[in-house]
């Protein structure tokens, strides 16, 4: 029931006969005349009054200059752009801007509400900012007779806000099949479930329900196995102190004897403008479905500030006293401009033997130096752990930095970073660690060079370095540090050959000098042809090696710095298809890649095929072949068809079937039918496992699921109006409530035996 606009409707009622010529107002009538006896403006037959996009009809119209009241009587009707309503009579009264209507019917379609509304009422008062009805009742069926409608003693409608409902009794035909003292319906928020029947191990039978009123929704359950629950959800506002939500429910469980509390709070307070406190809170001492139970209390407290310069605190705690337990958390974010720091802490244990206790820490900060040209960062990370709390914790302190510059002819990078073990030896257990110093590395990089026939890069790196590794040879740790330089120089460029073919070349060398004397070259060299003709094709061929000689006594100099490889793709590519092959072969592992295809290939506008497959070259045997084909042969049926098959044999591995298919589609009592088929490697054999048929009920939907996989059907009525709250049955779970797409969604995903609605 929307807002009427009577008011400029009517109001042409009093001025018009001042600024009728002003007042985009159309008057029909068969008779007008003034009654100069009562002073009344009277028309009658065929009346008919428009104004702007709205319209009045109605057997006769009295208006009154002198108490501002307007009345239409007889086969009244109004029609707008998004609304129709009819009255046998209304009073317009323009000081108040009330309207009276009588017998009122209206057709009206909410934002919530997926069809259109039909609503009647004998007494209806438009009172501006909400609407009065007596003896009102709502539909969203248009048959004469329809198929279900509620009516109540009285309904009170705030335009974007809610509709409550006193009394109300909803009907089936005319049979009537629930009643409710009491019913809320906000506009804002997704509407809130209001019962749920059903049945799971944990609670046994059970109805829970919940009951929108003006601030919140009251929880009222039972459960046959745990008793009565009861709780609130609702929002809150402290005045000048923030605002926020709560939620509280409550068990005392009638077969364990135990008490179970679950409470929500999210509050938040805008210090000011710029700065934001928050706090959330969750308790949740109660039982689990299916088993088990929960006991912890988590707490959050945010501080936020959002200006210039942004910062941010945040808290944590968790106190899980099912698994003894503990943890905290701080963390802080801090940025200005091109400078931030960001700092971590944590620390948890346990509160039981052996009481293990774990602590870690993480500093970061980076700035701009002496200029935006310079820039410096830091990390700290600390950990500390100790198994139990009579035992030598072990800690790890590692700083590292990195300062780095842009120059209008190089750029340069200073690294460091260090292993630091404050327990020392008191935890020897810490021996076998493996790590890498830079105490520290500088690169300077100059800008690359362009030589016509080729770009020069080049590099030069000087540094200490220890590092501690696990030698085989040695069965042990070996520690070592010295100094090591290094020299890069590399030069590439790619140019056309024609024929489409662009060629890439790239040469590089590294050599590296160590302190005792030893020296290390590592030479690189890769080059790639990329060619594409005739809008068609395009080809792919890279190649890479990597040679070292020399001798380094550092075991990570020796990582990545031989390998010997090519590989290729090669791409077919149309209005309706893409075939790709890639194969290739690696010299260092005397190895061939797997050759592998793939092509998706769409024939006609109805059909798609997708296949995939290989060949193994070392094994010398096929890969499996998996395809997949969509078809949509008619425009009310869709297949699709998904199957891995091993190419060597023959025999199919895996495969699916979805087929989604209507019946009288469009049409009033169309049908939606779909099942599901799965290949069984046992039978060799395609088997339905998931069918959900839906039957179009005119106002209602009948949709039936069955699932072979768990032997489990449901049932469920869904009103069109408001298809998010189905009204179900489900073997195992009984009567619920429940959203379409969530349950088709567990029908054809993931399928729960029990659906036992939780408070938490």
């Amino acid at each position: 029931m929307a807002r009427l606009l009577l008011f400029p409707l009517l109001l042409f009622v009093f001025i018009f006969p001042a600024f009728a010529e002003d007042i985009p107002v159309n008057l029909k009538a068969d008779k007008l005349k003034y009654n100069e006896a009562t002073d009344l403006i009277e028309a009658s037959g065929s009346v008919e009054v428009e104004f702007e996009k709205v319209k009045i009809k109605a057997d006769r119209l009295v208006m009154d200059p002198h108490t501002n009241i307007a009345t239409a009587e007889g086969h009244v009707k109004i029609t707008a752009a998004d609304y129709s309503a009819l009255a046998d009579a209304l009073t317009f009264d323009a000081t108040s801007e009330i309207v009276n209507f009588t017998n009122y019917q209206a057709k009206v379609r909410p934002q919530k509400v997926k069809s259109d509304l039909f609503i009647g009422a004998k007494k209806c008062i438009d009172l501006k900012n909400k609407m009065l009805a007596q003896q009102g009742s709502v539909t969203s069926c248009n048959k004469d007779h329809p198929h279900y409608y509620a009516i109540a003693d009285r309904v009170e409608y705030y335009p974007n806000e809610s509709v409550i409902a006193h009394n109300a009794v909803v009907y089936t035909g005319e049979i009537p099949t629930l009643w409710l003292p009491y019913l809320y319906y906000d506009l804002h928020e997704k509407r809130k479930r209001s019962w749920d029947f059903g049945h799971n191990e944990v609670e046994g039978d059970y109805i829970k329900t919940a009951w929108n009123y003006n601030w919140g929704t009251l929880l009222l359950d039972f459960m046959s196995k745990k008793g009565f629950g009861q709780g609130i959800d609702a929002d809150y506002a402290l005045l000048g102190l923030g605002a926020g939500s709560l939620y509280l429910y409550h068990v005392d469980e009638a077969d364990t004897k135990r008490t179970d509390w679950i409470s929500l709070i999210h509050h938040t307070k805008k210090l000011n403008d710029w700065t934001t406190l928050k706090f959330n809170q969750r308790l949740a001492a109660n039982y689990l479905i299916p088993s088990g139970r929960n006991d912890q209390t988590v707490l959050n407290l945010n501080l936020d500030y959002n200006k210039q310069a942004k910062w941010n605190v945040n808290i944590d705690s968790l106190d899980d006293r099912m698994s003894a337990y503990k943890k905290y958390a701080l963390q802080f974010r801090q940025s200005y401009q091109n400078i931030s720091t960001n700092y971590d802490f944590n620390y948890e244990h346990t509160t039981v033997a052996p009481e293990w206790l774990r602590t870690s820490q993480r500093f970061y900060f980076q700035s701009p130096l002496w200029s935006d040209k310079i820039n410096f960062k830091t990390h700290a990370n600390y950990y500390y752990y100790a198994a139990s709390n009579t035992a030598v914790g072990d800690q790890r302190l590692e700083p590292d930095f990195e300062i780095s510059g842009v120059e209008p002819s190089f750029s340069w990078v200073m690294k460091g970073n260090w292993y630091i073990d404050p327990d020392k030896d008191t935890y020897t257990a810490d021996n076998g660690y493996q790590y890498l110093e830079r105490s520290p590395e500088i690169t300077i990089s100059p800008k690359p060079i362009n030589l016509k026939y080729f770009d020069l890069t080049s590099a030069l790196g000087a540094g200490h370095y220890h590092e501690v590794r696990y030698v085989s040879q040695l069965g042990r740790n070996r520690d070592y540090s010295t100094e090591r330089y290094s020299a890069t120089l590399g030069a590439g460029k790619s140019f056309p050959i024609g024929l489409g073919t662009t060629l890439s070349i790239n040469l590089g060398i590294d050599q590296f000098f160590y302190a005792p004397g030893d020296q290390l070259y590592a030479y690189r060299e890769s080059g790639s042809l990329n060619t594409a003709l005739f809008g068609f094709f395009r080809n792919s061929l890279s190649f890479t090696k990597a040679e070292t000689e020399g001798n380094t006594p550092f075991l990570f100099d020796q990582l990545g710095t031989r390998y010997h490889n090519c590989s290729e793709t090669m791409t077919f590519t149309g209005a309706n298809y893409n075939w790709n092959t890639t194969g290739g072969y690696n010299w260092q592992a005397h190895r061939w890649s797997d050759v592998l295809t793939n092509l998706s290939y769409r024939p006609a506008s109805f059909m798609t095929l997708s296949l995939r497959t290989g060949w193994d070259m070392e094994n010398t045997r096929y890969k499996d072949l998996v395809n997949g084909i969509h078809l949509v042969p008619l425009d009310f049926l869709t297949v699709d068809l998904n199957t891995t098959s091993d190419m060597n044999n023959g025999q199919l591995k895996y495969g699916n079937v979805l087929y989604d298919l209507f019946i009288l589609k469009g049409e009033p009592n169309q049908w939606h039918v779909k099942f599901s088929q799965v290949f069984e490697t046992a039978s060799q054999q395609f088997k339905v496992r998931d069918i959900m048929i839906v039957k179009d009920l005119h106002c209602w939907e009948l949709k039936y699921t069955y699932s072979d996989w768990l032997k489990q059907f449901s049932l469920t009525f869904t009103l069109k109006a408001v298809p998010d709250q189905p009204i179900g049955y489900a073997a195992g779970r009984g009567l619920y409530f429940d959203g379409f797409e969530r349950e088709l969604k567990k029908m054809l995903n993931e399928i729960k035996p029990e659906g036992a609605v939780t408070r938490y």
